[in-house]
C-alpha cells in the first residue's frame, strides 16, 4: 500500500492514518476511472499535437491508457488496492509502473483540479442519460395505461375530498406530463454538464504551455473550454442543476407513490397489487402491503438531502478550488443510485397493477361530484353562475340528508329548486356525460386526453 502521495516533495513523507481517513476519496471516486482515462487520452493527444510531447512518447502513453481501458474490472481491482488517495493519482501511478519515466509526463499542463472536474462532468452527463432513459420508459408505461382508460370514470379530488368526475386516463396523463417535465429538465442538465471543458485549466490559473483546449473540448464532446481556468475548476452549478432535477423527479415519484398507497387501501380499493410487488405481514396472514411505493416515498428524502448537502458545502466557498468540493461526489452517487432504484422498482410495480374500475365508478357516484354540472345547466339557460351555484348548493344540502344522488332525483324535486330544470337534466348530470363535456384544451374528456397523450408521445420521440 502506498503511503506517499504523488504530491509529496520527499519520498520519506508518510501520511498518518487519521489524515488519510479524512482526505482519501478513492473508496468512492473510483467510479470516475473510465472517464479519467478518456480525458487523459484526449489530453495526451493534445500535448503531442502542440509539440509538448513527442509522437513516440504520446503513442506509448496512449497505447498504455487504451490497454488500461480494455482491462475493465481487472484494472479497477488494481486501482482499489493501490493505496492511492484518489483515482487520478492511482491511474498515474499505474501508468508510471508500466512505462516508467514516460508515464510521469502525462501530468504535463494539467492538475488534479481540472482532471476531477472534467471526469466528473463526463460521468454526470452519462448518468443523466441513464436516468432519462428510465424516465422515458415510465412515461410510456403511464401513457399506455392512460390510453386504455380514457373512459374509465373515477373520482377527482381536491383537498383529498371528492370534487369532480374525471377518468383514470386523465389522472395518469397528468402524472405522465409531470415526468415529461422531469425528462426535459434532465436533458437540459445533461447539456449543462457538457457546456464547458475544465481540462487545461490546471490548478486554477491556466498554464505557460501553448496548449489547445478547443481540440480537447471537441474530442470529449464539450461545447467549448471554460472561459476562465478558475471557472473551470470551481464551478459545480451543473451538479446543483442535476441534483435539483433529481430532487423534483424524486418528489414526483413520491407523489404518485402516495396515490398508489391510498388506492391500495380498503377505503379506496382502486388497485390490486401483484403479489410479486407487494409484501405480507409476519403475523397477519391477510395483509398485502404497498412496501414498494412506501419505500419510494421514503427514499425520496435521500435525494432531497443530497441536493442540500452539495448546496450547503458550496455556499461559502471562495474562488477557486477548495477541498470541500470533494464532498460533492458521495452525495451525487447516492442520489443517482437511489433514483435508479426508485425507477427500477416503480416501473414493474405500476405495469403489473390491476385497476378496480367498478369500484372507481361506484365512488364516482358519491359526494355530488356532478353539482357543478347542474349549476352549469342553469347557466346555459341564462342564470348567472353565482346564482346557479347557490341554487344547486341549497338543493344538494337538502337532499344530502337522505343520500339521494342528483342523477336519481325526480324532475319535480329539481323544479322545486328552479323551474328552469327540464327532463334532460337527469341525462345531463350522469358522471360519464359530465366528464365528456369537459372538452376544453387540457380537459378530462376522453378525446382531449387522447389528444394530449398523442402530443406527449410525439414530443418524447423528438427530444
Amino acid at each position: 500500500m502506498n503511503n506517499t502521495p504523488l504530491w509529496a516533495k520527499n519520498s520519506d513523507v508518510v501520511i498518518p492514518d487519521e489524515v488519510k481517513a479524512v482526505n482519501n476519496s478513492l473508496p468512492f471516486d473510483y467510479v470516475l476511472l473510465p472517464y479519467d482515462l478518456k480525458a487523459s487520452i484526449a489530453h495526451v493527444r493534445m500535448l503531442e499535437s502542440c509539440n509538448i510531447l513527442t509522437r513516440e512518447t504520446s503513442d506509448r502513453i496512449i497505447n498504455t491508457l487504451n490497454d488500461m481501458v480494455k482491462e475493465g474490472d481487472e484494472l479497477l481491482n488494481k486501482i482499489l488496492s493501490s493505496g492511492e488517495e484518489d483515482v487520478h493519482s492511482a491511474i498515474e501511478a499505474e501508468l508510471i509502473k508500466r512505462i516508467g519515466e514516460d508515464g510521469k509526463k502525462v501530468h504535463t499542463a494539467r492538475s488534479r483540479n481540472d482532471q476531477v472536474a472534467t471526469a466528473f462532468r463526463l460521468l454526470v452527463a452519462d448518468y443523466i442519460a441513464s436516468i432519462s432513459d428510465k424516465v422515458a420508459l415510465f412515461i410510456k408505461a403511464l401513457s399506455d395505461t392512460a390510453y386504455k382508460h380514457t373512459e374509465t370514470v373515477m373520482p377527482g379530488y381536491t383537498h383529498l375530498q371528492h370534487a369532480q368526475c374525471v377518468s383514470l386516463g386523465y389522472y395518469l396523463t397528468t402524472y405522465a406530463y409531470m415526468f415529461y417535465a422531469d425528462y426535459k429538465a434532465l436533458k437540459k442538465a445533461e447539456k449543462s454538464c457538457m457546456e464547458y471543458l475544465p481540462l487545461g485549466s490546471l490548478a486554477f490559473a491556466g498554464t505557460s504551455f501553448k496548449t489547445d483546449r478547443n481540440m480537447m473540448a471537441k474530442e470529449l464532446g464539450f461545447n467549448a473550454p471554460s472561459p476562465t481556468a478558475s471557472y473551470g475548476v470551481s464551478d459545480r452549478d451543473f451538479l446543483l442543476e442535476t441534483l435539483h432535477c433529481l430532487s423534483v423527479l424524486a418528489l414526483h415519484l413520491s407523489r404518485i407513490s402516495e396515490e398508489f398507497i391510498l388506492w391500495s387501501s380498503n377505503e379506496f380499493g382502486f388497485i390490486n397489487m401483484d403479489k410479486r410487488y407487494s409484501t405480507g405481514s409476519s403475523i397477519m396472514p391477510q395483509k398485502k402491503n404497498p412496501d414498494i411505493p412506501e419505500l419510494i416515498r421514503g427514499k425520496s428524502a435521500r435525494v432531497f438531502s443530497a441536493y442540500s448537502r452539495v448546496w450547503i458545502a458550496l455556499k461559502a466557498l471562495p474562488l477557486s478550488y477548495n477541498k470541500d468540493m470533494q464532498e460533492d461526489k458521495e452525495a451525487f452517487f447516492d442520489a443517482f443510485e437511489t433514483t435508479t432504484i426508485m425507477l427500477d422498482a416503480i416501473i414493474p410495480f405500476f405495469s403489473t397493477l390491476t385497476f378496480n374500475t367498478k369500484r372507481m365508478e361506484e365512488e364516482s357516484k358519491k359526494g355530488y361530484m356532478n353539482a357543478t354540472d347542474a349549476a352549469d345547466y342553469l347557466v346555459k339557460k341564462g342564470v348567472p353562475f353565482r346564482t346557479a351555484y347557490r341554487i344547486v348548493g341549497t338543493l344538494v344540502e337538502n337532499i344530502s340528508k337522505s343520500g339521494v344522488a342528483l342523477e336519481d332525483l325526480s324532475l319535480s324535486e329539481y323544479k322545486k329548486a328552479s323551474p328552469l330544470f327540464d327532463e334532460d337534466i337527469v341525462e345531463f348530470v350522469k358522471e360519464i356525460n359530465c366528464m365528456e363535456r369537459r372538452s376544453s384544451y387540457g380537459g378530462c374528456a376522453s378525446s382531449e386526453v387522447k389528444a394530449r397523450l398523442d402530443d406527449l408521445l410525439n414530443a418524447l420521440r423528438t427530444e
